[in-house]
């Protein structure tokens, strides 16, 4: 018999076979829009009723319509329009999620201004080197907190005219300083022939966005985006979204990066879902069970962090319960392995499901919030054994790949054609070839128009027939699957001459619940070694009231922590090309952090900024095994 696997949402049960593809559905006029903007108001009058965000506030969740959010977006626009803002100026965001942050975007696109987002993680430093470098004459600012990082940069940023707060308390509201209250409160909203002539004059190839990479390496560089590479790329994903209605997802991921600006929001707006905003990441379980979403943009950080939250409920559990918990594992894994072979599942293997079911994934997906259906991890790698873990237990977490020059999305799973340890097939309108040298290689109308002021770096990414070099080395199956090996510039080369790609060696050590965070070296060495970071619940729990008392040197070379790492490290060995195994690791006594910058805000390492930080430590494992010659 065919796989039974369900999907209750609201009650309504769904097979894996009766999800349909919310690309079979789309609305015509989605296809014709020129602007991201219109698109919006266009969904805002067909569905002016229906909840478009959401926010806590107060304990409670408060709804913003469609037709409610249209009219703060005519409202804020016309402010703009007020403040001397036009077509083609900068207008900046330097603010956590909130539906603000939407409205001002929106607000600014809607004037054909182009945005220019910034983490609110970000020094007061790297601030102002965005908004000059953008020229940016605007700045939308979160709180009193985001407008001290400004002031105290103040003359750095020489086209700023105002700063609009969205909370005001605390504020001095001096000049130059606006409060986005008052704004919204004093100003009339667009007239319906101010807003049809703005939009108007708005087109598919016109700048929408600068979005600044995050800078592993380098320089940050302005990735033009227009309103063309939005669309066609928030459309596409449209394929990877499951047709079902009151779709309503959770949004934790920043907004400043395109994953979630696209998926997460553009996306869900095209749809006409509801956006909710997650409170921060540690409220999330909260927040998961509040919003019941049915979906969720994130990076594999975060789900790294789902699994061992499990397995360490796991660890505390009763024998009978890690037995129960075991057996409903093994039975989803024997399911999935079916479904992915496009083999029938027996009779005997369904009646498990259904067991497993009642007593392990609908307790699973009740901390989901019970109508959860899918993930979307993006922005790194995700390790193919959580991938397995969440599909075996009924969670459907699709993995997929782009860059911020993509808009971002080239590729993803979908629901009913997944293979795990890829990032799936391309989007619909999207080619992809593999150079000579294995780099995958994107073509498409979600291509950057190129880096902003950098023309030299612009013709080195992009070829003149439109091909983008990715920086990534791929590999492309037969049933045109994609699986990203690594880096170009991350591969390590030893001396023997072995490349070995260090993202998928990090991604299994991270699935130890010991190992925190892995950065793999051996360049130009004779063999690859490791900086771990512990993960210091983990620790606690292992060396108890000893923690507190231990000096970073005694704490770097505990035995019971270094054997912990070691164990985790043999088990990952067995698995890897003798060439490709760790044969030395040092333990560090910090985490890697922004402030440091050693990762950026959605969680990567930078890893030229930690080689950089710990070389001495680095060295000091090849010297202790004496002129680079492996331990034995």
């Amino acid at each position: 018999m065919r796989s039974r696997k369900k999907y209750v949402v609201d009650g309504k049960v769904y097979t894996l076979q009766g999800l349909r593809s919310a690309y079979d559905f789309i609305d015509p006029k989605l296809k014709t829009v020129q602007s991201v903007p219109e698109a919006f108001f266009y969904q805002a009058q067909k569905i002016s009723g229906k909840p478009a965000f959401s926010y806590k506030t107060n304990g409670r969740w408060v709804d913003i319509s469609y037709q409610e959010a249209a009219n703060l977006v005519r409202k804020v626009a016309s402010a703009l329009k007020r403040l001397g803002v036009k077509k083609g100026d900068k207008v900046a965001i330097l603010s956590e999620n909130r539906p603000e942050w939407a409205l001002s975007d929106l607000a600014a696109l809607t004037l054909g201004a182009t945005d220019v987002p910034i983490y609110a993680t970000e020094t007061p430093e790297h601030v102002a080197y965005l908004i000059e470098h953008s020229e940016s004459r605007i700045v939308f600012a979160s709180n009193k907190d985001q407008l001290a990082k400004l002031l105290q940069v103040k003359e750095e940023m020489s086209h700023v005219e105002r700063v609009i707060v969205f909370d005001d308390e605390g504020v001095d509201l001096t000049k130059g300083v606006l409060s986005w209250k008052a704004l919204v409160k004093d100003e009339a909203p667009l007239s319906d022939a101010e807003l049809a002539k703005s939009l108007d004059a708005i087109h598919l190839e016109d700048l929408a966005t600068l979005i600044y990479t995050s800078g592993t390496t380098g320089i940050p560089k302005g990735v033009m985006l227009t309103h063309g590479n939005l669309i066609s790329d928030a459309i596409g994903c449209f394929d990877v979204v499951p047709n079902l209605e009151d779709i309503v997802f959770l949004s934790f991921l920043p907004l400043s990066h395109v994953l979630e600006r696209t998926c997460g929001y553009y996306l869900a707006l095209f749809i006409g879902a509801k956006i909710a905003y997650a409170e921060s990441l540690d409220k999330l379980p909260e927040n998961l069970k509040e919003v019941r979403p049915l979906a969720i943009i994130s990076v594999p950080r975060v789900y790294e962090k789902m699994y061992m939250r499990i397995q360490d409920g796991l660890k505390v559990a009763s024998p009978i319960k890690r037995g129960i918990f075991s057996f409903a594992l093994n039975v989803g894994k024997a399911v999935m392995e079916r479904e992915f072979s496009d083999r029938n599942v027996p009779l005997w293997l369904h009646m498990g499901y259904l067991v497993a079911d009642k007593l392990v994934y609908s307790k699973i997906r009740e901390g989901f919030g019970g109508r959860f259906v899918v993930a979307v991890s993006g922005g790194a790698p995700l390790a193919k054994e959580i991938a397995e873990f969440f599909s075996a237990l009924g969670l459907v977490v699709l993995e997929g790949y782009g860059l911020t020059e993509t808009s971002p999305v080239v590729c993803a799973n979908r629901i009913h054609k997944r293979k795990l340890g890829t990032v799936g097939v391309t989007i619909p309108d999207v080619e992809v070839k593999l150079a000579p040298d294995g780099e995958l290689l994107v073509r498409g109308p979600i291509v950057m128009k190129g880096y902003y002021k950098m023309e030299k770096e612009t013709k080195e990414a992009l070829e003149p027939d439109g091909w983008l070099h990715t920086g990534d080395i791929a590999e492309i199956d037969a049933e045109d699957f994609i699986r990203i090996v690594d880096r170009k510039k991350d591969i390590i080369v030893t001396a023997g001459g072995k490349n070995v790609a260090p993202q998928p060696i990090e991604n299994m050590l991270k699935t130890f619940p010991i190992v925190g965070d892995v950065c793999v070296v051996g360049d130009k060495k004779k063999f690859i070694s490791a900086l771990i970071v512990p993960n210091p619940e983990e620790v606690k729990k292992l060396l108890g009231d000893e923690f507190e008392r231990l000096s970073p040197k005694e704490f770097a070379n505990h035995p019971k922590l270094n054997k912990a790492v070691q164990e985790a490290i043999d088990a990952v060995n067995a698995r890897l090309a003798r060439y490709e195994q760790i044969k030395r690791f040092a333990v560090l006594t910090n985490t890697f952090s922004l402030e440091t910058g050693e990762i950026t805000p959605t969680l990567k390492v930078r890893r030229k900024a930690v080689i950089d930080q710990y070389i001495r430590t680095i060295d000091g494992l090849y010297e202790e095994a004496g002129n680079n010659n492996p331990p034995k």
